[in-house]
């Protein structure tokens, strides 16, 4: 999946290249720079965007957690 989004990136970034001078220019190349498809919707987007203006560091999405005999911890239970 990444090497997916990396490509349509790349994609929208060269199409944004050829549009010099375009108002909003500047904002959605930081939006593309800031698009992930590992948020799983606009909260955690949300919520990414507050901890990077705080100064977080790049949280680890979608990160699985295991308990200690390797199974994955289900927090629904």
């Amino acid at each position: 999946m990444d090497a997916a989004a990396d490509g349509m990136r790349r994609l929208l970034f060269e199409r944004l290249d050829r549009e010099p001078g375009t108002r909003g220019l500047s904002t959605a190349r930081g939006v593309m720079a800031f698009a992930t498809p590992w948020a799983e919707n606009g909260g955690e987007s949300l919520c990414r965007l507050a901890l990077l203006e705080l100064g977080a560091p790049e949280p680890a999405m979608q990160v699985e957690f295991f308990d200690d005999e390797g199974w994955p911890d289900d927090v629904t239970s």
